[in-house]
């Protein structure tokens, strides 16, 4: 007698759970603004939202016991790449923007991180499966990640691509993730570099 009861639970339950108003988020992580600037992806509580550059109801694209991170869009707005360690490491992921269609891209056993897609569909991040950070790109279809960077003692991540894709801008020396006082010097301090688009980059 309590089966349908609980069922009508259930579905109320996973329906509030995909919207979510805007008062009740805080602390989010990895803000990503869609490319017309209409929307915005983030991360919170581990799960990959989108809400509306304005404000408004949030709306919840995964929902795994997994964390996701770096949410970013492709440049015709219709795709969301993203990490996720849902297989152990964290991997690449890719799903449309208004959340079917979830595809993994990579099978590595190391961690992959994505900071931009070309608009041929290239994806560039960074990686540790060859030791320490580099780069590294690989087709949002899928495949082999291709190394970019190789420097046996620098790390090299954050990396963008100029809308033409013919040049990467990204962060070497220093180390991923910290924030540091404005004017700080020292050899933890990164820098930016800029180089030609070939595999590895050329023109530094």
């Amino acid at each position: 007698m309590l089966r349908t009861p609980l069922i009508v639970a259930m579905v109320i339950a996973c329906s509030s759970a995909m919207a979510i108003g805007p008062n009740q988020i805080k602390r989010t992580l990895d803000p990503a603004l869609s490319p017309d600037g209409s929307t915005l992806a983030f991360i919170w509580q581990g799960d990959l939202f989108t809400v509306p550059a304005q404000g408004g109801e949030a709306r919840r694209l995964t929902i795994n016991s997994a964390n996701e991170s770096f949410p970013i869009w492709t440049k015709d707005g219709k795709s969301i790449v993203f990490a996720s360690n849902r297989f152990g490491s964290n991997d690449l992921f890719v799903m449309d923007a208004d959340g079917p269609d979830l595809r993994r891209i990579n099978f590595e056993s190391s961690d992959e991180y994505p900071t931009a897609v070309s608009a041929d569909g290239m994806i560039y991040g960074y990686t540790n499966a060859w030791g320490r950070l580099d780069l590294f790109r690989v087709s949002i279809n899928g495949g082999d990640l291709v190394r970019i960077t190789g420097g046996p003692l620098e790390m090299e991540y954050y990396a963008d691509v100029s809308p033409d894709g013919k040049t990467v801008i990204y962060n070497t020396a220093g180390s991923a993730g910290h924030w540091r006082k404005p004017g700080h010097r020292g050899a933890n301090t990164g820098e930016i570099w800029k180089a030609q688009a070939t595999a590895p980059l050329t023109g530094m």
